[in-house]
């Protein structure tokens, strides 16, 4: 029986889904962070379940020859990554190991996994950066939260992230020296809580979440960022809530221009505080132009984007479809989608629907199939993954081709069980089924390297519909 604080001395077996090295001791799976596959390693046992238990890494005896040194001085303390000890080839061949172990464990499928496209730029790839602004016993911090906690791990600089990352730290900082005071979480109160930015097309867009629905010293601010910034926008948003959530409704433009137009694949995408942009500029553009090849140039094909949000995937498949049709459930976003496609002259090849895919999918596809040559469906959902109803009413529906893109092993093997038939629902249990073809097989898999230096991956796939009726 493991006890909490004994130690130990343990052979790292394999991988666990969250990277991290999985031991066994006594019969009983033991996940230990930072260890790698084959490492003799000492550990700490900090948390012990039913079936299994939490190690920490004291030291390690032997290691593995995928094994670095983290160029990160807080590497081991901060939450921003965690992949940074293992040599970069070996990040790929883990990556793709976890879909196909997600596949096979969850949904029963065994499919070859290729290797992980690999990103060009292992460090300084994120065109996102979001840190939150602390007020503690030790002063003010600006940084990322200790994993598992909300402890802020003060930094200078993060080596994941664009260059520019250093120079706006150090205008926050001068920024809270001109008097602005930081958000105390523990009494909830203080006055400047997150900075979030992000680059687009050569600008910068800086928000700052705020507690008070005011601004203070925001000229001091715009002066600091001008020393390194030649062009930027500056929000302020209100969010005095106490919980995690980042930003509020409300965004105040205070310098700068209110949207930033990008090209991305060929479509003039309008860019603000609030719009959603995949944070690894050149993945995302190997990513979309896999999906157009997946999809095919065949004028007669109808092509069908679930969640279409504000509209840019859908404006980029109707370049090669003969029309592409958006399902979005919110009103303000799908007003944004017909705006992108008037805005990018691909009205005439685009549909936008507001209403819920499970609802509008079955008949959608099935008038389509009437009018068009092929129907094919893009799936890009959150990182939960799609709604059961929304696969059963593709399954329903019946398209000829689903491309699924995924940043979630899990949740995707999740659903291409049900699309596949490996899964099935009984009652509110989901259950490995016996049937060997199902409605749909996999066709391509591939994953990108999205998010080199972490543990996350990017996964896209397209299913072919097996069965004609």
């Amino acid at each position: 029986m493991l006890e909490k604080n004994a130690e130990y001395q343990v052979t790292i077996d394999n991988f666990g889904a969250n990277g991290e090295g999985v031991a066994h001791l006594d019969g009983v799976a033991v996940f230990v962070p930072y260890a790698l596959p084959a490492e003799k390693v000492k550990i700490k046992i900090v948390k012990v379940k039913s079936s299994f238990a939490f190690g920490k890494l004291l030291e390690v005896v032997v290691p593995s020859e995928s094994r670095r040194e983290a160029v990160c001085p807080v590497f081991y303390k901060c939450g921003g990554c965690n992949a940074q000890h293992i040599k970069y080839g070996e990040q790929l061949k883990i990556k793709s190991q976890t879909v196909a172990d997600c596949l096979r464990k969850i949904a029963g499928i065994d499919v070859t996994v290729p290797l992980t496209v690999p990103c060009e730029n292992e460090y300084r790839y994120r065109n996102k950066l979001q840190l939150p602004v602390r007020h503690t016993a030790k002063g003010n911090v600006i940084g990322f939260f200790r994993e598992g906690t909300h402890d802020v791990v003060p930094i200078d600089d993060c080596l994941i992230q664009k260059k520019w990352c250093f120079s706006l730290i150090q205008a926050v900082k001068l920024y809270i020296e001109s008097g602005v005071d930081c958000y105390d979480e523990e009494k909830n109160k203080g006055y400047l809580k997150h900075v979030v930015a992000r680059e687009v097309g050569g600008n910068l867009i800086v928000v700052i979440v705020v507690t008070e629905n005011k601004v203070k010293n925001i000229d001091c601010f715009i002066d600091v960022l001008k020393r390194s910034f030649p062009s930027f926008s500056l929000f302020v948003n209100y969010n005095p809530r106490g919980d995690n959530v980042v930003f509020g409704k409300e965004f105040r433009l205070v310098y700068g221009e209110e949207k930033t137009v990008v090209a991305v694949n060929g479509i003039n995408m309008p860019m603000g505080p609030e719009s959603f942009m995949q944070v690894n500029d050149e993945m995302r553009d190997a990513i979309y132009e896999r999906v157009e090849k997946l999809i095919g140039s065949n004028g007669g094909t109808a092509v069908i984007d679930a969640y279409s949000g504000a509209g840019f995937l859908t404006a980029l498949l109707a370049k090669n479809a003969a029309h592409a049709y958006g399902i979005e459930c919110v009103k303000e976003a799908v007003d944004c989608a017909d705006k992108l496609a008037s805005d990018n002259g691909v009205s005439d090849k685009i549909t936008n629907i507001c209403g819920k895919c499970e609802e509008v999918l079955p008949d959608l596809v099935k008038k389509l199939s009437r009018e068009f040559e092929s129907v094919s469906v893009v799936l890009d959902p959150p990182r939960k993954g799609c709604d059961s109803s929304v696969l059963f009413a593709l399954l329903d529906a019946k398209p000829q081709k689903i491309v699924y893109i995924s940043c979630n092993p899990s949740s995707l093997a999740r659903d291409l069980g049900i699309l596949t038939g490996k899964l099935f629902y009984y009652g509110n249990e989901l259950k490995k089924s016996q049937i060997v073809n199902g409605e749909y097989e996999i066709d391509f898999i591939q994953p990108f390297d999205m998010f080199p230096n972490t543990k996350h991956v990017e996964t896209l796939v397209l299913l072919k519909r097996r069965i004609e009726n």
